[in-house]
């Protein structure tokens, strides 16, 4: 996938499952503001260090992206994993949660064509159906 070292912001279901994929090929730093989610086999790392790799994961709730995706410097390029358990929380991640589910990839107009594809590989590494998609089309499809 070309990178060596990636960043998750957020350790909750979503960020727990993230590591768990990516522990196996990458080397991780993990971000939570939420202390209590922290674990020892988990590098926990400052907003800071977490923010110094080129990919960075984003699993935290989308009331929470607005002010990222209007950052310039970041290439956002949402993902929407259609997939889950009507619980949040680390303890509800599993390996298996993303297998033969979509995954709606809705770029940003920053977004290359290079990290798209890179997140559409990551994606169906990991099991998943992926669609790519405009922000209003995916809103209309499952509103």
């Amino acid at each position: 996938m070309g990178m060596n070292k990636v960043s998750i912001i957020g350790f909750g279901r979503f960020g727990n499952l993230l590591y768990e994929l990516l522990q196996k090929g990458f080397e991780v730093d993990v971000f939570d503001i939420d202390s209590n989610n922290e674990t020892e086999s988990v590098r926990f790392v400052s907003l800071e260090d977490v923010l110094k790799n080129d990919t960075i994961f984003l699993a935290v709730p989308i009331r929470d992206f607005e002010e990222l995706k209007n950052n310039h410097h970041i290439k956002f390029v949402p993902c929407h994993p259609i997939a889950g358990l009507e619980k949040s929380g680390p303890e509800y991640g599993f390996a298996e949660l993303f297998e033969n589910r979509w995954c709606i990839l809705t770029p940003s107009k920053k977004a290359n064509d290079k990290d798209i594809r890179l997140l559409e590989t990551f994606w169906k590494k990991i099991g998943s159906k992926v669609d790519i998609m405009d922000a209003k089309q995916h809103d209309y499809i499952l509103s």
